[in-house]
């Protein structure tokens, strides 16, 4: 995907439409030496294949996808309140493997909850789920430990927020953004080490079918993972809707 796509559809994503006019203005502070011929070309080749809707002269808007919004359960939304008020300083973000079930091509034999929380107390904070609501482990105990073995009572497990994650809190309770999740599956690590062969982006072309992507909020995330030029290319062949 190119920088030009991308600062297009940052600022149509701001906006319930465009004009060509808004845009050239727009582009000229961010990139004040692409010509007008250009803008025009990459307008109509973004509508030719999805990524914006001609909806009057000169006019342009993005599609209307639904709007992704993770519900805890009750028990994980007990688990995030609890950790609030034990770390009221800490950041903290909590969702479950169970909400990608329906995106992939087979249904996952594992099943548990993910707090992520500032790193300084990540451990303290195991501990503190431990005793709350057993069994919880760090992330990185899963390396070592089959998920299966945790299977009388629903596991939590407990990994490190990155600084300045996308985070919703709708919700009354801080969960992840549609954009944290595919950056956080493309990175992958142990929470998702069951995802088998490509099954990762297939859950996150899946994402991207059905949901509205903010991709300069997906793509400044992933710049915090070191992931920023990877996850363009992946967007450029994979996401093809949305470029």
């Amino acid at each position: 995907m190119t920088s030009l796509e991308i600062h297009i559809l940052s600022f149509a994503q701001a906006k319930k439409d465009f004009t060509v006019a808004e845009i050239r203005n727009h582009l000229s502070s961010v990139i004040p030496s692409v010509p007008n011929p250009t803008i025009l070309w990459r307008l109509h080749d973004m509508v030719a294949k999805g990524s914006l809707h001609r909806v009057g002269r000169g006019r342009y808007a993005v599609p209307q996808k639904e709007m992704f919004s993770f519900v805890p359960s009750e028990a994980l939304r007990a688990k995030a309140v609890a950790l609030s008020q034990a770390f009221p300083h800490a950041a903290l973000c909590v969702w479950d493997i169970d909400v990608l079930n329906s995106f992939s091509r087979h249904q996952f034999s594992v099943s548990f909850d993910i707090v992520e929380i500032e790193k300084v107390v990540a451990d303290p904070a195991r501990e503190y789920l431990e005793n709350f609501a057993p069994p919880c482990v760090a992330e990185t105990a899963l390396k070592h430990i089959p998920f299966d073995s945790f299977n009388r009572n629903r596991l939590t497990v407990v990994k490190p927020l990155v600084g300045e994650s996308p985070l919703e809190h709708g919700t009354g309770v801080p969960t992840p953004s549609v954009e944290k999740i595919i950056v956080d599956l493309y990175c992958g690590g142990p929470a998702f080490s069951f995802l088998q062969g490509s099954e990762a982006i297939t859950i996150i072309d899946s994402l991207v079918n059905r949901y509205t992507i903010n991709v300069s909020r997906l793509l400044r995330y992933a710049s915090r993972r070191g992931k920023e030029e990877e996850l363009k290319n992946v967007i450029f062949k994979v996401m093809a809707n949305i470029i």
